[in-house]
This record gives C-alpha cells, sequence and structure tokens, in this order.
C-alpha cells in the first residue's frame, strides 16, 4: 500500500532512496546500526524534521555515561552533554557525588545540546516508531567512505541528509531550499518543520533483488539472514 512517493532505505545496501513516480530522485550512502543494534525492517511516516537537535541518549548507554561522571566528569562540557532531571532542568555535576549511582538507582537523563559535535548531527528527520529509529545527520562523516558501514545503534546515518530534507521541506511551500536550510543551521536554534506532506518510509533488509532498472543486484549478508531464509526455502513443501 505505497504513495506515488516514498523514502526505502536497504540495510543489507548501506543505502537510501528517495522514490517519486517510480523514478529514484536521490540515492544517499547510509550507517546502519551494528551487530548487536541492528537497524529493524518495518515501515513508517515520515511526519516532522527536526534541525539543530539535541540528542537525548538512550537508556541502553547510561552505564557508560554513569561511568563518566565518576572518573571523567570533563567529559561532558568537551562533548556539550549535561545531565538534567525528567522535566528537562539540568542538574550540576560539579561537587556532587555520583559514586553510589548505577544504572538501577540513576534518576536522570543525558542529553547533548545542539551543535557540530551533536551526535545526531544538524538535522534529524522523524517517521515516529515503537523501536526509536529515524534518519538523520553525523558528526563522523568519514565513516560514510567504508565499505561495510555498520556503525550506529539502530538509527540510520544519512550523507545527504539536507538534500533529504529538502525534499520532505518543499511541499511546505515555504521557500525551503538548501539556502534556507544552512541559514537555519548557522543560526544554531533548535527548529522543529511539521511536514504537510506524510510520506512512508520503508526499512528493508534485501541482499538480492531487482531495482527500478530492472537490473539484478547482490548485496552483503551483514546481519547474517540469508542461511534462515534458504533453509525455509528449501523445507518441503506442506498442505
Amino acid at each position: 500500500d505505497l504513495k506515488d512517493k516514498y523514502i526505502a532505505v536497504n540495510i543489507a545496501a548501506f543505502e537510501l532512496y528517495f522514490i517519486d513516480d517510480n523514478k529514484e530522485i536521490l540515492k544517499s550512502r547510509v550507517i546502519v546500526g551494528k551487530d548487536h543494534t541492528k537497524t529493524t525492517i518495518f515501515k513508517g511516516t515520515m511526519k516532522y524534521i527536526v534541525i539543530n537537535p539535541t540528542w537525548n541518549v538512550p537508556r541502553s548507554l547510561y552505564d557508560g555515561y554513569i561511568n563518566k561522571l565518576k572518573h571523567n566528569p570533563g567529559y561532558f562540557s568537551k562533548k556539550n552533554m549535561e545531565v538534567i532531571t525528567t522535566s528537562g532542568k539540568p542538574v550540576a555535576i560539579a561537587g556532587k557525588d555520583w559514586n553510589n549511582y548505577t544504572l538501577h538507582n540513576f534518576p536522570y537523563m543525558f542529553r547533548q545540546k545542539s551543535g557540530p559535535s551533536n551526535a545526531l548531527g544538524y538535522i534529524k528527520c522523524m517517521f515516529p516508531n515503537k523501536y526509536s529509529i529515524y534518519i538523520h545527520d553525523t558528526p563522523s562523516r568519514s565513516l560514510f567512505d567504508k565499505d561495510k558501514r555498520t556503525f550506529s545503534h539502530g538509527c540510520i546515518r544519512t550523507k545527504k541528509i539536507r538534500n533529504v530534507a529538502e525534499l520532505l521541506l518543499q511541499p511546505n511551500h515555504d521557500g525551503w531550499n538548501q539556502e534556507k536550510i544552512s541559514k537555519i543551521i548557522k543560526g544554531g536554534k533548535t527548529t522543529t518543520v511539521s511536514l504537510k506532506e506524510h510520506i512512508p518510509v520503508l526499512i528493508i533488509y534485501w541482499t538480492s533483488g531487482v531495482d527500478l532498472d530492472n537490473n539484478f543486484y547482490f548485496k552483503p549478508d551483514i546481519y547474517q539472514r540469508d542461511g534462515e531464509l534458504i533453509k525455509a526455502l528449501n523445507k518441503n513443501f506442506e498442505k
């Protein structure tokens, strides 16, 4: 049940495709989840974009940050990060004894402020889902030059994120282009823009198939799933 316009991300290919009227209008390299934090296969709907986003650290990563509070508190100012209450109020890091805190009794949250070192980069494109996966920028842009790009915690880091954002924002008819996006980024203010046109997002894992030009393609089985699929296909047919 796809519309004429949609975004598809093929995890196995490390690529994002922006499709409109059965034509590929944009292709971008992406970084996907590591083997122990695999990117999930599902369908979502793109609804809004955040420019200059802050990053709320997932609780699955808290252990490492709690350890830094105990042994390297200077890390947080260096990385433009803060400890906040559940209501968003900053908590002073200096002068507080963090030694008795563990993942189980830690009552606060970690947040990284917007800026060039932010883990999400300058833009995140949101298609709300229960997996907390979204498409976003990254400050570690050299990783896009790698052949195997499994470096994320599950989200989809996208090389041409500004082009993706521009295509998503154009139907808003507010003069959205690269220049306007760059101006907001330079301003530094966190800006959320709701999309007037919601489009489907498909996260797929296809190691082989046929592209829009009717060419066969074969991609690496990065999550080692083909073996189980072949085993299932080779089973005797049961009525």
